[in-house]
């Protein structure tokens, strides 16, 4: 499942993946939380944090369901994926190259250090550092 994370900075939207991750989780939570930023016209600066807890995803569909973040790519001013799962690294490594936002991938162990990006003024590179995890 997905769950909004608490005790963020206000400009950063938090999201967990906490057990197994369904594709309705990004259809009946995420979508929905993406689409309510957009319509207020806020900007985004996106943390997702597949931790501890997460334990994978319940369809090999899953791959399709992650073009959601494309989807409203215009919403955001960063975006951050933290995970110890070598593939959702590779993979949110790869989508990287086609957000036109900077985004960087971090080890769980590094998850203060991609709240602080996310946090720190926007720059004028329209790229992170690229995966690290």
């Amino acid at each position: 499942m997905l769950r909004r994370m608490a005790g963020l900075p206000s400009d950063v939207l938090g999201v967990e993946a906490v057990g197994k991750v369904t594709p309705q989780d990004y259809v009946e939570f995420l979508a929905p939380l993406l689409h309510e930023q957009q319509e207020s016209g806020r900007r985004v600066r996106f943390l997702y944090h597949l931790g501890r807890e997460f334990t994978g995803f319940t369809s090999a569909r899953i791959i399709k369901d992650l073009g959601l973040g494309h989807r409203y790519a215009e919403i955001f001013d960063k975006c951050a994926v933290v995970s110890d799962v070598g593939w959702v690294c590779g993979t949110a490594g790869f989508a990287a190259s086609s957000m036109p936002c900077p985004v960087e991938v971090l080890p769980n162990a590094e998850l203060e250090r991609a709240i602080e990006w996310l946090t720190a003024p926007l720059e004028s590179s329209t790229a992170g550092e690229g995966p690290s995890c």
